[in-house]
């Protein structure tokens, strides 16, 4: 943007020494004003973007958010039915412990 500035500045004196007087003067500064007004322009279309791909990686890292959320809900799912299926396993072994020692009492009193 200082570049603008910069040239509209040296159109300001080039006019101020040229010829013809003011319509060239005139002409002179409304070309620098559109100059500036396409600087300003670009700058914007520039900011636009630059918003743009932020939205973009904020979505992004959302819809990264989410996943992970439902791939934990998995993990946590899992994780119950292990514990579950470990409960039934250890009262298994309890039953068959149990039974173990029955058999072993009966044969001891058969005996």
């Amino acid at each position: 943007m200082s570049g603008g500035f910069q040239i509209a500045g040296g159109v300001a004196l080039a006019s101020a020494e040229g010829e013809n007087g003011g319509a060239a003067s005139s002409r002179m500064l409304e070309g620098s004003g559109k100059l500036g007004e396409g600087l300003t322009g670009l700058d914007a279309a520039a900011s636009d973007y630059a918003a743009g791909e932020a939205r973009a990686d904020a979505k992004s890292a959302e819809n990264k958010g989410k996943e992970s959320e439902r791939r934990l809900g998995d993990i946590e799912d899992e994780v119950r039915e292990a514990r579950e299926l470990a409960k039934t396993a250890i009262q298994f072994l309890r039953d068959a412990a149990e039974k173990e020692g029955e058999i072993q009492r009966s044969a001891l009193f058969r005996a």
